[in-house]
């Protein structure tokens, strides 16, 4: 874990310092999370308010530029070095608020409902109440195309959990690349990493 020359550096410490400073860069701090090791890690998750589009790389390596300056002027001051992490959540992240769902208009989806269902589809819409689903039946057989069902309206409070289909968003892709999204690409990991001396 980060220390400082008063002790250990917690995650919510982080947070609060952090904040200020990807919401400067117009974005949207989803998590600090820290690791142990030599030297310790500080990883910044970080994803855009909105849109469908991925965090910009350029943008990524300004933030942690940013962000190593506010380490390093106090809050992680000590003898250790740490190695900063600044990242996306990347496409695999499970959906923990709506707007989670809101940037993933378009894609295809698997979630689980509170009743224990399960279904895949593509997001047709979503707002702050729910989401709009085309749940799409896999095909029986290899070969056989998959089934589109009736669209359906969900509430957050109906929805367990929720992640992006991969495979599947790739496959329609493939099928018809006029199905794109405003950047045409999945929002993958985008990792800038930078080593700090405090």
């Amino acid at each position: 874990m980060p220390t400082t020359q008063g002790g250990p550096v917690g995650t919510d410490e982080l947070t609060e310092a952090l904040s200020p400073v990807v919401q400067r860069a117009g974005l949207v701090l989803e998590a600090v999370e820290t690791a142990e090791g030599d030297p310790p890690v500080v990883r910044v998750i970080v994803d855009r308010p909105d849109g469908t589009e991925g965090v910009n790389l350029d943008v990524v390596a300004e933030l942690s530029n940013a962000i190593g300056e506010v380490l390093d002027a106090g809050l992680l001051s000590g003898p250790a070095a740490y190695d900063l992490e600044v990242t996306s959540p990347g496409a695999t992240r499970a959906f923990t608020e709506p707007r989670h769902w809101m940037r993933n208009v378009g894609r295809m989806v698997q979630l689980k409902t509170v009743d224990g269902e399960e279904l895949g589809g593509l997001v047709l819409d979503a707002d702050q109440d729910g989401i709009r689903l085309e749940p799409v039946k896999p095909p029986a057989k290899k070969g056989m195309k998959a089934k589109i069902l009736p669209v359906v309206e969900l509430s957050y409070e109906q929805i367990r959990r929720g992640k992006v289909d991969i495979e599947a968003t790739a496959s329609r892709l493939l099928a018809d690349p006029a199905a794109g999204y405003a950047d045409d690409s999945i929002d993958a990991d985008s990792t800038e990493e930078e080593n700090e001396e405090a």
